[in-house]
């Protein structure tokens, strides 16, 4: 998936342990970090600043189901942009509560 597009996942990495979250078990992977949706993440948000979740990469099984159970705090959205063919690729953005309820059956 990344030496295909030129990209490396040890960049990733290590951009979102110094900048954001890494999730991982043996069956699953999230890399997230707090973006604004104002500029869909264009400039760094520092903790507890960001209004949303930005997931770069989940992989493994209800994954996104996982992240939501454990983000360490909500935010008013949840966002992602499907693969990396397009760097204009749009963001979308769903809400933490409704999603939060949909995946787990409970309340925030």
């Amino acid at each position: 998936m990344y030496s295909a597009e030129g990209l490396k996942l040890s960049d990733d990495l290590e951009y979102y342990l110094k900048f954001g979250y890494v999730f991982c078990t043996p069956d699953k992977l999230l890399l997230a970090r707090e973006i604004s949706s104002h500029d869909d993440g264009a400039s760094y948000v520092p903790y507890g600043q960001g209004d949303t979740w930005f997931v770069k990469m989940a992989v493994g099984k209800d994954c996104i189901k996982w992240f939501i159970e454990q983000t360490p705090s909500s935010r008013k959205w949840v966002a992602w942009a499907r693969g990396f063919k397009s760097k204009d690729a749009k963001i979308k953005y769903y809400d933490f509560d409704k999603l939060y309820l949909r995946l787990t059956g409970k309340t925030i």
